[in-house]
């Protein structure tokens, strides 16, 4: 059951013994808290059958969105919009650093879900999944920092391994 059904559901029982220790009569109590447990199954059942949403997924929604282009035009357009969209996340940061403006959270989720729309173009134009890149990037990864990040290593990479074994 998600967490936020179950903190609801026991502020419910509390509400609920505290209207019955103040003499509420049962008759007003359970029916409303029967109601209210209903609505709050309903909303964890609904929460469990949403289907996870794959890379391969996503891509397969975000190429609907795709122009028809050739390969060329294909991947340039992603890797300018790319660039765009990540500058346009970057201004966000400065603003906020340099500027006194607020961090909008909201506003930066949107702008990274356009920076994960061009990925996913860039991959639809060398047609190769987006599950892969990410595979391919973990690889690279761990090959990099087998016992997770570390200052030197980052400081004297290896880079005869950079693109080891990565075959389009």
């Amino acid at each position: 059951m998600d967490e936020r059904i179950s903190e609801a559901l026991e502020a419910l029982t509390v509400i609920c013994a505290a209207g019955y220790r103040e003499g509420v009569p049962a008759t007003v109590i359970e029916p409303q808290k029967g109601e209210i447990k209903r609505l709050l199954l309903a909303v964890d059942t609904e929460l469990a059958e949403r289907k996870t949403l794959t890379l391969n997924n996503y891509q397969q929604e975000a190429k609907r969105t795709l122009p028809s282009m050739t390969l060329l035009e294909g991947i340039t357009n992603a890797v300018l919009g790319l660039s765009g969209e990540a500058g346009e996340c970057a201004d966000m940061i400065k603003k906020m650093r340099y500027q006194g403006h607020p961090l909008e959270v909201r506003e930066l989720i949107l702008e990274l879900g356009d920076v994960m729309w061009y990925v996913a173009a860039a991959a639809t134009a060398l047609g190769i999944k987006l599950e892969d890149v990410g595979q391919r990037n973990i690889e690279k990864l761990r090959k990099r920092y087998p016992n997770g990040f570390d200052p030197e290593r980052s400081r004297h990479r290896d880079e005869d391994l950079e693109g080891a074994g990565f075959e389009v």
